[in-house]
């Protein structure tokens, strides 16, 4: 009975905080800190278990103080199963970059569609296991014009003619960022598979101010935290406000932190807290989504 009356008291202050509630008895929403959640927490049976799915919110002023940014796909672009075979060929011929697994990582060169589907304002993602993007002309004339650093444009291959397309290239870069901080946020992945083997990612990438002061515009995480073989991008905030600027549509940025700062040891401790309190027998499910606020 305990339980059942810690989950409706979290049901009634989701519900009170405007954030959601139980949808079919099965599924709730909830903030933290939160003196219900950590209540519903205390009393869940040893026998029952929870699939957690945390995300972050932040504001307008999180994401605009960043120096960095994690520049995410909101925009993906389908691919016929001969576009990804062919990719798939290139991709296994290409060499590791960086270290020992997980710290590594592929940078493919030569992407492969049968049609792309972008406006002439957007960005788009190859497929929901790369991290490779794709711009139109226009996108890429402005980026250009903007002399951002480590920003290159590849050619797309048409599977159907065998050409490039002309009004769309590849964003690329080989600027790596390696050593992200390994905290409470990144998790180690275990799998019998030693390919699958790496470090989560609950939160948000940090990396030393050293680090990032070695960065450039355009960047890659040297390490395989896309489909266990491909870095996410990081970029500056110029990247972003360039974006914002132009109306550039299809992309997220999430903060990127910096060790040692206010910021991530206040991190650290919402982190740190939730995690403590969340029961042995409940799963938190990998990359957390994002929500920003007015």
């Amino acid at each position: 009975m305990a339980a059942a009356d810690a989950m409706a008291a979290l049901e009634a202050k989701a519900l009170a905080d405007g954030i959601g509630g139980v949808r079919k008895g099965l599924f709730v929403e909830a903030s933290w800190p939160s003196t219900e959640l950590r209540r519903f927490f205390e009393t869940l049976p040893a026998e029952s278990g929870l699939n957690l799915n945390p995300w972050m919110t932040f504001t307008k002023g999180d994401i605009e103080r960043a120096r960095f940014l994690n520049m995410r796909p909101g925009k993906i672009l389908r691919e016929t199963d001969a576009d990804y075979d062919a990719m798939r060929a290139h991709i296994d011929g290409l060499p590791w970059l960086g270290g020992e697994p997980p710290f590594r990582c592929r940078l493919p060169t030569a992407l492969t569609l049968s049609a792309i589907e972008l406006n002439a304002n957007q960005f788009g993602v190859v497929g929901h296991w790369s991290a490779e993007y794709i711009v139109p002309v226009q996108v890429r004339e402005l980026i250009e014009a903007a002399e951002l650093s480590s920003c290159e444009f590849r050619p797309v291959t048409n599977r159907k003619t065998g050409r490039p397309f002309d009004e769309f290239a590849q964003l690329y870069t080989d600027h790596l960022l390696a050593g992200r901080v390994i905290d409470v946020t990144s998790p180690e992945i275990q799998s019998a598979n030693p390919a699958e083997r790496g470090y989560d990612l609950l939160g948000c990438f940090c990396f030393s101010p050293d680090t990032l002061n070695a960065a450039t515009d355009f960047n890659r995480v040297g390490e395989s935290t896309i489909s266990f073989e491909f870095g996410d991008w990081i970029v500056s905030q110029a990247v972003r406000e360039l974006m914002v600027a132009e109306g550039i549509k299809g992309l997220r940025f999430e903060p990127v932190l910096e060790s040692g700062t206010e910021e991530y040891a206040a991190y650290m401790q919402l982190w740190t807290d939730f995690l403590t309190a969340v029961p042995d027998n409940c799963t938190i499910r990998g990359k957390s989504a994002v929500e920003i606020c007015p």
